[in-house]
């Protein structure tokens, strides 16, 4: 994540990520589920960037209705962060 106090500062988290494509199944360091269960999830977060199972219009859910995972740069005090997310296989 950077600039997101306006000033370029860069932060970063890392979390460890597993997803099965035959079951649907995920789980990260924190938090597991199964991909297309309606629920909104998040897996990973550091400040606003969350990495998420749900898609979001305008930073309103609609749920996790597919098999997309996202990265939402989230709304918080007026201000927004440039989301990165690195995966290593």
């Amino acid at each position: 994540m950077s600039n997101y106090d306006g000033t370029g500062v860069v932060s970063f988290s890392r979390f460890m990520f597993f997803y099965d494509k035959n079951t649907k199944n995920w789980k990260s360091d924190n938090a597991q589920g199964r991909k297309g269960n309606i629920k909104t999830e998040t897996i990973g977060q550091n400040s606003a960037c969350h990495f998420t199972n749900a898609q979001y219009v305008n930073y309103e859910t609609l749920g996790d209705r597919d098999l997309d995972f996202g990265l939402l740069s989230g709304k918080d005090k007026e201000k927004v962060a440039d989301c990165v997310l690195t995966i290593v296989k």
